[in-house]
């Protein structure tokens, strides 16, 4: 899949929100971050698949940001066609300022 210049989203527990500002967004131990590509999926992937509840964070993320591969994720829920895997180490702080979080 082609990297175009575009905005993604990422949702986090609210304890991360310190350390992605600080540092960007850290892949997990098998090298990739989960990103989804509209706001639309936010809420039900916040509650239904990371079990985060109604207090979550959720990040706009600059695709300058990204470098590596990214693809789609191989899933069966309703939101497939909106989540994608960034096979990258770490995304840089490439994220817009006054929009970064927001909390439900």
């Amino acid at each position: 899949m082609t990297n175009k210049k575009r905005l993604y989203f990422h949702i986090t527990d609210l304890e991360n929100v310190d350390q992605i500002i600080k540092h960007g967004l850290t892949a997990n131990e098998e090298g990739v971050v989960f990103l989804l590509t509209d706001m639309v999926v936010v809420d039900a992937i916040a509650k239904d698949q990371c079990f985060l509840g109604d207090k979550y964070a959720a990040s706009v993320i600059d695709s300058k940001g990204i470098t590596g591969e990214i693809i789609e994720d191989n899933v069966a829920e309703f939101s497939a066609a909106f989540q994608r895997i960034v096979i990258q180490d770490r995304i840089p702080k490439k994220i817009r300022p006054k929009t970064v979080f927001r909390t439900r």
